[in-house]
């Protein structure tokens, strides 16, 4: 399982799994304190339904800025099964004047077990540069059930099995949020395993520590630090990382995110977050 989880990484980064900058905001929002998810079994004291946070992505070329996308995270109440459960919904899209370049219109959709954010249903429809995707999984006991298709393959039915725990993108993100800091080093590497485009891949990570960064509206913020480094593929230059802060303290909201590729590099700003259960102490006076 291990070695295939390998094999399945490298093939995603180097292939088109990642076909726009605002996949890659999606997937790199997530990437922190993974190796603690070996079950899924996450006690959330972390966020609550009603919490949307929005995101302004800019795309930057030489001495030029571009604001080129918004995108959004919002958490609904949800039953399923007759349980209590989380609806997380994340959209993605391109701002006019940016759609003749690359048009992107993305929804991504998850429902967790809100006892212990369980991944229960996920669906991805996609639409980016004309490449569409829809994708859907409905997760049993060691088992997902996938429907899959995309501009260049038929709707596909399958079944993955699998051990341990596997989440989907969204309830990933939230799943990762519920926990401390207090067990990770500098440069310590953790992971995460997810389901995309019908294939399981591990995520790793490296921690940075702590740092405070200035946002885009010039407010600062003391933030935990994270970086990925990346593989050559579609976007990306082999060797560079990717860079995720994330609020320190209590909401754990993630505040931006950045990567070069291989044209530029894109940066992914917090730009307003309402709903959260904790406030957001980590900004500074």
């Amino acid at each position: 399982m291990k070695e295939q989880c390998k094999r399945n990484a490298l093939n995603m980064l180097q292939g088109n799994s990642i076909k726009s900058f605002f996949l890659f905001c999606v997937v790199s929002l997530m990437f922190y304190q993974g190796k603690l998810l070996a079950q899924c079994n996450v006690q959330n004291q972390t966020f609550r339904s009603g919490e949307y946070a929005l995101y302004q992505v800019y795309y930057n070329w030489g001495v030029f800025w571009f604001h080129a996308a918004e995108a959004t995270f919002e958490t609904r109440p949800a039953l399923w099964n007759n349980k209590k459960a989380y609806h997380f919904v994340s959209t993605g899209k391109t701002l006019p004047n940016y759609d003749w370049f690359f048009k992107v219109r993305d929804v991504y959709q998850s429902v967790a077990d809100s006892a212990t954010l369980s991944p229960l249903w996920f669906s991805r429809v996609t639409s980016e540069g004309g490449f569409q995707v829809n994708n859907q999984y409905t997760f049993k006991q060691n088992v997902i059930h996938s429907s899959t298709q995309n501009s260049n393959t038929p709707r596909k039915t399958d079944t993955l099995k699998y051990s341990g725990c596997v989440y989907d993108l969204l309830t990933a993100i939230y799943a990762t949020r519920t926990l401390s800091y207090n067990k990770l080093h500098l440069n310590d590497t953790v992971g995460i395993c997810v389901v995309v485009d019908n294939e399981i891949f591990p995520l790793t990570i490296r921690y940075l520590g702590v740092e405070e960064i200035e946002n885009k509206d010039e407010i600062k913020y003391r933030c935990q630090k994270f970086a990925v480094e990346l593989v050559a593929g579609t976007i990306f230059t082999e060797g560079e990382e990717m860079v995720v802060w994330v609020s320190d303290d209590q909401a754990k909201v993630p505040i931006r995110v950045e990567a070069k590729i291989l044209i530029g590099s894109i940066v992914a700003h917090l730009s307003s977050v309402s709903g959260s259960a904790w406030p957001i102490s980590a900004k500074q006076p």
